[in-house]
């Protein structure tokens, strides 16, 4: 069962829309049975604002504990796993939960969000925001709903799509707020902000530079700290960050009819477009004239 099919039989009284669920949520608009056999779920993106009373949740084997004025909105990426959710039975609140196959399709292949800024908001699970921040969700929310259920034309999905992009791209500009403030308060650790460093040296260098050892000189640490810091941060070793930042570059590259797959290749410092080809299916189990094909656009 996907982790969306999960969540949607969690939750009784849901409306889903273009793959993406979304709910006003009380104590008793959960499944109890299914809550009691919470499975593991990742690869999913899932906002939960909390309205009143409490909701107890574990990610990454921490366990929050959100209120109406502490950890008020709750945040969970990809690359976060949900292993426990308990609603207090006072709990009221609303939730978006978007797979990723929506956000592919909705942002046409740009990347509002760096891949930086993703990995650094991988362990701010929760954030508090005042009140007003609360209301302005609550508006978006309401935008959604009144934007769902609408005939199929393609304005009308456009506009429920821009919709919970709106929604998504405000939580993560709060998020980046806090995370600002956290950092000017001395609040965020040396490994940490390493952590951050290497997202940003990526971003800057993944086109031409596929090595731990270039990143970490850059840092002025070893490879074998800089893979202990990401594997603490992100989850992953630093290769294979690197790997997967890579894959996302060929990707957007991959979705522009302009490159031909040699240029790509060249573009990425691939010796050959045969080693392209080689490093894109062992990471994604196609070639990328597959990828190509199935993103609609014209192989050369």
């Amino acid at each position: 069962m996907a982790n969306i099919d999960i969540l949607s039989s969690l939750i009784t009284n849901k409306q889903v829309e273009q793959e993406v669920l979304f709910a006003e949520l009380q104590a008793d608009s959960f499944d109890h049975t299914v809550l009691q056999q919470f499975p593991p779920i990742s690869n999913i993106i899932i906002n939960i604002v909390i309205l009143k009373g409490t909701l107890q949740i574990v990610i990454d084997n921490i366990r929050h504990k959100c209120t109406p004025s502490n950890n008020n909105i709750v945040n969970i990426k990809p690359v976060n796993t949900i292993t426990q959710m308990t609603p207090g039975n006072d709990f009221k609140g609303h939730i978006i939960i978007l797979p990723k196959s929506f956000m592919d399709r909705a942002d046409h292949g740009v990347k509002p969000i760096p891949f930086r800024d993703v990995l650094s908001m991988r362990f701010q699970h929760t954030i508090t925001i005042p009140k007003a921040g609360i209301e302005i969700l609550a508006d978006y929310f309401r935008l959604i709903v009144e934007n769902s259920q609408t005939n199929e034309s393609p304005l009308n999905r456009s506009i429920f799509e821009h919709a919970v992009l709106l929604y998504h791209l405000k939580v993560a500009q709060m998020i980046f707020a806090e995370m600002e403030k956290q950092q000017k308060k001395g609040l965020i650790s040396r490994s940490s902000l390493l952590c951050n460093q290497f997202t940003q040296l990526l971003t800057q260098h993944i086109e031409e530079e596929h090595e731990v050892l270039f990143y970490a000189d850059k840092l002025n640490i070893t490879p074998h700290y800089l893979t202990k810091i990401t594997h603490k941060y992100i989850g992953f070793a630093a290769n294979k960050v690197i790997a997967n930042e890579l894959i996302t570059q060929a990707s957007l590259l991959l979705r522009n009819p302009d490159y031909t797959l040699q240029q790509i290749a060249d573009r990425l410092h691939f010796c050959d477009q045969s080693s392209f080809g080689k490093f894109f299916k062992k990471h994604t189990g196609k070639t990328p004239a597959t990828y190509r094909a199935d993103t609609n656009i014209p192989i050369e």
